[in-house]
């Protein structure tokens, strides 16, 4: 080191291939620390940590590595095949410790297999990916989870899109089909929860052995509501009714039970049996 200028070796710690630099310890400056240094290494095989190789700058923000002076043998070497463009593959480790990686012409890591892990990663920094198969299929095969993650996810056919949940046995317990027209949903049991929601359907079908809601208040506006029951039981602390015209009533028989008070109100009232008309009280009064 004379001044701020340094030349002589340096110890590579840690290597940061994006920015295409390593980080270094002086070994003639050993107050100067670990530095950065640019890789100038044209034309000489892949350096690892612990190697040493020949530094040069004018001071500890300007450094550079111009040359290889001595190997570490205890770090794992990296084989390295490139391509006119710069992009390349390399495998670093041994034994199972292995990995297979494929880099850009800008250094950006694009494939990785990891022996270790026994894992494989296609990893895209910026562009896009496709699969194409113009006259083919594309199958993925998973005997864990499939995992779909994504700012949104857009799902086209020309024909339909099919979910289905099935059993060891590959029998059919749940099913989703979206086809041209028509949605057609099928499970043992189905659960919607929402804050709010908003239907708009033209026509509404439901066949079922039994309805059971809990709702704090139902306002239902209709121009006709036909109901048709074996029997109809209705249980309520109190009931209004509001009818600006007729009110009809058509039945074999009408037994009312009041406990307490029956009040009717009527500006004219007709009362007209076809046979017997019986009043039954400790006292009527007339008029």
């Amino acid at each position: 080191m004379t001044g701020n200028r340094y030349l002589g070796p340096g110890r590579v710690l840690e290597i940061d291939k994006a920015a295409n630099r390593a980080c270094v310890f002086l070994t003639e400056a050993p107050d100067e620390g670990a530095v950065w240094a640019r890789m100038s290494l044209m034309g000489i095989p892949e350096i690892a940590c612990g190697d040493t190789v020949l530094i040069i700058g004018e001071d500890s923000d300007n450094l550079y590595m111009v040359g290889m002076l001595a190997r570490n043998e205890d770090s794992p070497r990296q084989n390295r095949v490139t391509l006119e463009n710069g992009a390349y593959a390399q495998t670093s480790g041994t034994g199972e410790k292995q990995k297979l990686q494929v880099f850009s012409d800008k250094h950006a890591l694009v494939f990785e297999y990891d022996a270790e892990q026994n894992k494989a990663r296609v990893n895209i920094e910026s562009g896009d990916l496709e699969f194409i198969a113009r006259n083919g299929d594309i199958a993925f095969k998973s005997s864990q989870k499939i995992r779909l993650q994504g700012h949104s996810i857009d799902l086209q056919s020309r024909s339909d899109v099919r979910l289905k949940v099935i059993n060891a046995l590959g029998r059919i317990l749940s099913s989703l089909t979206v086809q041209p027209g028509q949605m057609k949903l099928q499970t043992p049991e189905l659960r919607v929860t929402s804050q709010h929601g908003a239907f708009q359907i033209e026509k509404t079908e439901y066949s079922g052995r039994t309805v059971r809601g809990q709702i704090s208040h139902v306002k239902l506006i209709t121009h006709k509501i036909e109901t048709l029951a074996q029997n109809v039981i209705t249980k309520a602390k109190n009931v209004y009714k509001t009818v600006e015209e007729l009110t009809q009533l058509q039945t074999g028989r009408l037994r009312t039970l009041i406990s307490s008070t029956y009040h009717m109100k009527s500006k004219n009232a007709y009362m007209n049996s076809d046979e017997d008309f019986k009043l039954k009280a400790d006292k009527i009064h007339l008029g």
